[in-house]
């Protein structure tokens, strides 16, 4: 049924059988005043409802995972992460196939399409699972620049955490080192692990400062505080008290099992 059927219908009834103690004329007078807004309101509530998955920022995409098929070049879609954008380019690849032990059988093809697909943010990626997209992002969130390249925040997030769960293991590793060359070797671990954990800090801290209002899930400035402080080699006093509170205040479990402090 569309707004204007609606309207005349209910137009009709009111001013044929108004509501108590209002006369048609009222009745008439007010759908004429506030023609325009009813009409935006039954348009609203009339519209047919899009089912989907909210993404991160807003936007909404297809449950069901689009076959490489479906997909053509400018098709606006939503990757396996959330992020929007536009499929680039579709590369095909022929894969061949034999058996190794059954000569007979011969070889067989498999063709396909890899789709790249040029998000909102800027960042051309090659893509794996890709769903329709529903409604575009209600914002975009810009990318991190780390190491040379042009990474999601929440990807740069967690790999930070993969770092800091790694120099966890060293750590741990290091406590049950024996001889001198297990030593060497665990502190090189130590020191690759807390490299790169604090790089990927660094960059999101840098990111952050620019982009102080990009939403980025997990990504709040308690979390960063407390994963830049379990990076850090030395803690003053003051420091190992504040990390402290902020592992008691997280609902996740804190990644390092102790606090250095000098």
């Amino acid at each position: 049924m569309t707004p204007d059927a609606v309207l005349a219908h209910l137009r009709a009834k009111l001013t044929q059988t108004p509501p108590p103690g209002v006369s048609a004329a009222y009745v008439a007078g007010f759908f004429d005043r506030n023609d325009a807004a009813l009409r935006a309101l039954l348009t609203q509530q009339l519209a047919p409802r899009v089912e989907g998955v909210p993404t991160a920022w807003g936007g909404l995409r297809g449950a069901v995972e689009l076959s490489r098929e479906q997909l053509v070049v400018g098709q606006r879609v939503v990757t396996e992460e959330g992020e929007h954008g536009a499929v680039a380019r579709l590369t095909g690849v022929v894969m061949e196939m034999f058996e190794p032990f059954n000569a007979k059988a011969g070889v067989s093809q498999m063709a396909y399409k890899i789709p790249h697909v040029l998000l909102d943010s800027g960042r051309e990626e090659r893509a794996g699972a890709l769903f329709a997209e529903l409604a575009p992002p209600a914002q975009i969130v810009p990318d991190v620049w780390v190491k040379d390249q042009w990474r999601a925040p929440a990807w740069v997030l967690r790999w930070a955490k993969v770092e800091l769960s790694e120099l966890a293991a060293a750590k741990s590793s290091a406590q049950r080192a024996r001889g001198v060359n297990q030593r060497r070797a665990a502190q090189e671990r130590i020191a690759k692990a807390r490299a790169g954990a604090n790089t990927q800090l660094a960059a999101l801290a840098a990111w952050r400062a620019e982009n102080p209002d990009a939403a980025v899930p997990g990504l709040t400035p308690g979390a960063l505080r407390r994963l830049t402080l379990e990076a850090r080699e030395n803690l003053t006093h003051d420091e190992a008290l504040e990390l402290a509170a902020l592992q008691r205040a997280d609902a996740a479990p804190s990644l390092l099992n102790t606090v250095e402090a000098r």
